[in-house]
């Protein structure tokens, strides 16, 4: 899995966008105008968002829309159509299993963001969606949905009736919205913890050999698809990626190795990387579990060994000596401290 320049073709977000126009756009312009992006660019299918740019915009839609399924109302809007050159080669697959593969291939040209990882077995196979840049919490849950959804939809408007049940596990707490899953009757969701930032899917060899519809559509071929893939420029932010796996890993602390390999290259060859950048992966994971910690015990609602659980500590005593040593106090310590600091707080936390 190869890092990439993050960015989010208008394409993606034209849909969504359309959509909020039609309820309030006096917002929508303020959101836009946040974010610095100009509403002329979202007319153009083949324009770009840089990451940075979509993120603030997310971020204001969400604010001033007061909404929070927003990666769900995107995913129920993008359609093969929306994947341009890739989805008329999608319309060409024989079944469930060849376009499964065909767009793992060539995920990128759907957004380098993120990457697909496809592999079949006896019985069944397995989809992941890995984020592939660093973003921010917020739109990393938003993408998470939005992939679950659209590949609902996708398959379900190639299969209709002829869909069956599948199964999928989304390393996010249960949204507020999460009764609107049940608008994707045939998909089994499972919201769950996970030690790595990625969507699974299971799908069944039942599933993956029903024929599709030939639709007939002229379009590029492979070595068109390669061409334009090979044209997503490699990534120059290592340590962006690095932060968000070590920021979303639950109950488990990835080591060098364990990133290395989802790149497909040594833990030499990411160290390497990330001194270019003036930094090392030890810096970068001390770093951001403090973080993590801090912001746990601010937020008051786990008590300390919970927190340790959720940090990846296999003890508690090891939690609390490399928390000392960020930070000057323990975290017990530290906690009071916020609670003297705010004139204390009503219900106390387990520590």
């Amino acid at each position: 899995m190869p890092l990439y320049e993050p960015y989010v073709p208008t394409r993606y977000t034209a849909p969504l966008l359309d959509y909020l126009r039609e309820g309030q756009p006096a917002w929508l312009d303020a959101a836009l105008g946040e974010a610095g992006v100009e509403a002329s660019l979202l007319s153009d299918p083949e324009a770009q968002l840089g990451f940075a740019q979509f993120d603030r915009l997310l971020s204001a839609l969400g604010r001033l829309s007061g909404r929070r399924d927003l990666g769900f109302e995107l995913g129920l809007r993008i359609t093969r159509d929306t994947h341009g050159p890739l989805g008329q080669a999608l319309g060409r697959c024989a079944n469930v299993d060849e376009l499964l593969q065909l767009a793992s291939r060539y995920s990128r040209l759907m957004s380098p963001s993120f990457s697909l990882l496809y592999r079949p077995r006896a019985q069944d196979a397995e989809l992941l969606w890995r984020p592939a840049a660093g973003m921010s919490a917020d739109t990393l849950r938003a993408f998470y949905e939005v992939h679950v959804v659209s590949l609902y939809r996708l398959l379900h408007d190639l299969l209709g009736s002829r869909l069956p049940a599948y199964e999928c596990w989304l390393p996010m707490a249960r949204p507020a919205h999460a009764d609107r899953y049940r608008e994707l009757r045939q998909l089994r969701l499972h919201f769950v913890e996970s030690p790595l930032p990625e969507v699974r899917t299971l799908l069944k060899r039942e599933l993956l050999a029903l024929p599709l519809a030939l639709t007939g559509d002229e379009g590029i071929g492979g070595a068109e698809l390669a061409q334009l893939q090979s044209g997503v420029s490699k990534a120059r932010r290592w340590s962006d990626w690095v932060r968000l796996m070590l920021r979303e890993a639950d109950a488990h602390q990835p080591t060098q190795a364990e990133l290395a390999a989802l790149l497909n290259m040594s833990a030499h060859s990411l160290a390497r990387r990330l001194s270019t950048e003036r930094c090392s992966y030890r810096q970068l994971a001390a770093e951001v579990r403090h973080q993590r910690a801090c912001a746990l015990l601010r937020e008051g609602r786990l008590g300390i060994a919970q927190i340790a659980h959720r940090l990846g500590y296999g003890e508690l005593s090891n939690f609390s000596h490399a928390f000392r040593k960020q930070q000057g106090l323990g975290p017990k310590a530290y906690r009071q401290s916020l609670r003297a600091s705010a004139g204390g707080v009503a219900d106390e936390v387990p520590t």
